[in-house]
């Protein structure tokens, strides 16, 4: 299946997500919010997906929230499509955080909004969204995590069985 505001492509059984819409400093639109559902759908149900990487394209933005033109275009609809879009975003994000992979956002610009959002929800995220996540009060990270460069095992996600991954280790990037 192709997407536009969204990609996907799986390699050497890691999939990659990304936010796709550069010129918008990857915005999240209705088509973008679709396609993000969509692609975790597919994501949850390929048991050959080892890992997930969630990114923006270009260097510009990971995902700069949702796409404030697009919600001034409805007009008195901005309501109705903004109860659709997180509708979609919730239940994708949910899946996102009981998958049975690791999930990790390659923070590669701005996470505002619904984009440090997004970052929140990984299993880990790079530093600079951390940081500004615990400087400015936005978020409590969905995992507490060390203050040190720490090599640590993956661990078993809460009741969802086995830990998939048992000699996968992981490098925190922390502060």
């Amino acid at each position: 299946m192709a997407y536009e505001a969204m990609g996907y492509e799986v390699r050497d059984s890691v999939a990659w997500i990304t936010f796709n819409r550069p010129d918008a400093l990857n915005a999240i639109n209705a088509q973008a919010t679709r396609e993000f559902y969509q692609i975790v759908n597919r994501v949850s149900g390929d048991r050959s997906v080892r890992a997930v990487v969630l990114t923006g394209s270009g260097d510009r933005a990971f995902c700069a929230g949702g796409d404030v033109a697009e919600f001034a275009e409805q007009g008195d609809n901005v309501d109705s499509l903004v109860r659709e879009m997180t509708g979609e975003l919730h239940v994708g994000i949910s899946r996102l955080a009981w998958l049975h992979a690791p999930v990790i956002a390659a923070v590669n610009g701005v996470a505002a909004g619904a984009g440090l959002s997004f970052a929140a929800c990984c299993d880990l995220a790079d530093d600079p969204v951390q940081q500004q996540a615990l400087n400015e009060g936005l978020f409590l990270p969905r995992k507490q995590v060390p203050t040190l460069y720490k090599i640590l095992p993956y661990p078993a996600r809460n009741g969802c069985g086995e830990n998939p991954f048992p000699h996968l280790l992981v490098l925190l990037f922390l502060q």
